[in-house]
């Protein structure tokens, strides 16, 4: 309700009602809106597990500082610095799953102190600054696509069809109901 009346608020106020209920705005918003929820839906596979993932949040900004700074410092086309973005993040995702994993380590304890190493390390990197610079001409013309939006359809599509379409999402979900039952008919 307090949604609704937000969203009827700004659409009659004279002073927002010419810019607030259009097209142009409604775009803004989703496309500022698909990463929270990206990120929403990378949370979603561990609490299945029943484990915590605090580090989602440091990882996001990771991956934007690694692309931005790979453009605009270092030369890299936009898709090398977004792939190099999801190597690095791969990675330390591969880390702190193994800590879990193997190392028996909490994930709630894990997942917060790689989330502190990793705003550390990026407030010494950026020094609390906005990565700034040129990005390629090719990055910032991508098109009128909502691209956010874009990404985050084809990510639901996939965690959806990984988590209720195969062996391995049924697994996932038998971990998280029940580690011992699941250990015992031979999920590792």
């Amino acid at each position: 309700l307090a949604l609704v009346g937000v969203l009827v608020t700004f659409a009659v106020l004279p002073a927002t009602s010419d810019t607030f209920a259009t097209v142009t705005n409604l775009k803004f918003v989703l496309n500022n809106q698909a990463v929270p929820v990206l990120v929403a839906l990378a949370v979603m596979v561990p609490l299945i597990c029943n484990e915590f993932d605090l580090s989602v949040g440091a990882l996001a900004a990771l991956s934007s500082v690694v692309a931005a700074a790979g453009m605009t410092r270092f030369g890299l086309g936009w898709g090398p610095a977004v792939l190099l973005a999801i190597g690095v993040t791969a990675l330390v995702g591969l880390a702190t799953g193994l800590l879990v994993a193997r190392g028996s380590i909490s994930s709630l304890v894990t997942t917060l102190g790689v989330s502190s190493v990793l705003i550390g390390l990026l407030s010494w990197y950026t020094e609390g600054e906005s990565v700034l610079g040129t990005f390629p001409d090719a990055f910032t013309s991508l098109g009128s696509w909502p691209w956010p939006l874009v990404v985050l359809g084809l990510a639901t599509l996939v965690l959806w069809y990984v988590l209720e379409q195969t062996p391995w999402g049924r697994r996932l979900y038998a971990v998280g109901s029940n580690r011992e039952a699941a250990r015992l008919v031979g999920i590792d």
